[in-house]
């Protein structure tokens, strides 16, 4: 994206649910650009799932 011209205002960054990085449009809003990561599915004969904290 940066070779077509869109400037980011930050490196992209790991969160607990993917990749985001901050990009500026033509008009100077921030835009949050953010890649999903999958869930693993769960196997049903592993037990009750826990939610994850931290």
């Amino acid at each position: 994206m940066s070779s077509a011209g869109v400037e980011f205002v930050t490196k992209p960054r790991r969160e607990p649910y993917g990749l985001v990085a901050v990009f500026l449009d033509i008009s100077g809003n921030q835009w949050d650009f953010s890649v999903h990561r999958s869930r693993p599915r769960h196997d049903p004969n592993s037990g009750p799932v826990r939610p994850r904290i931290g």
